[in-house]
């Protein structure tokens, strides 16, 4: 049966039918508590995947809110590569995993802080994954996953959801860029290191 999803969703990645639904991504959040109190409520993560889904389905890519997961108290704060590498090991096997997290320092400029970033583990390259400063607007999580999926270079051009400027239209990609998307997909449901939502 999983064979006939995987086959099926690979089928799915770029189909020319318009009809056809669009491949489902899980994502885990990690968010931290303090005092009992979740650093940001179901609202705030739904208004996250629903912005994204607004600008990938048009690509026959989308993600859904698959579980909320506790974070270590401790990781609330990443200013390191050693934090950031440390949140592997709370990673769910074939999931997006997102860690939320109170602030996100740059590694490369001092005093800098960011609102996202995706970063692969240097202690298993395998392991990649995305963190969100909940200081982040409703689109970092979307260009993040950009990323995530196989764009690691920001592209300069207004509008493009790989660039810092969106301006009031809904981004979008260029064509190089959801080939990348599909081709990376296509490696990571055959290895089974993204499962789709069936």
């Amino acid at each position: 049966m999983r064979a006939i999803v995987l086959l099926a969703a690979l089928g799915m990645i770029g189909a020319a039918n318009a009809q056809a639904p669009p491949l489902v991504l899980p994502i885990v959040f990690h968010v931290p508590s303090s005092g009992g109190v979740p650093l940001a409520d179901e609202a705030w993560l739904a208004a996250r995947v629903s912005r994204a889904n607004a600008i990938f389905t048009p690509h026959d890519i989308a993600f859904s809110l698959e579980e909320t997961a506790p974070l270590p108290d401790e990781l609330r704060q990443i200013e390191t590569r050693r934090d950031r590498d440390r949140l592997a090991r709370h990673a769910r096997p074939g999931s997006i995993d997102c860690y939320l997290v109170e602030s996100l320092k740059d590694v490369d400029i001092p005093d800098r802080y960011i609102r996202g970033v995706h970063w692969r583990s240097r202690t298993n390259r395998a392991r990649h994954y995305i963190i969100l400063s909940i200081s982040g607007g409703s689109g970092v999580l979307a260009h993040e996953l950009g990323h995530f999926l196989g764009n690691p270079q920001h592209r300069w051009v207004p509008g493009n959801v790989m660039s810092y400027e969106w301006g009031d239209q809904t981004p979008s990609f260029d064509p190089d860029q959801v080939l990348r998307m599909r081709r990376f997909l296509e490696r990571a449901l055959r290895q089974r290191s993204l499962v789709p939502v069936e």
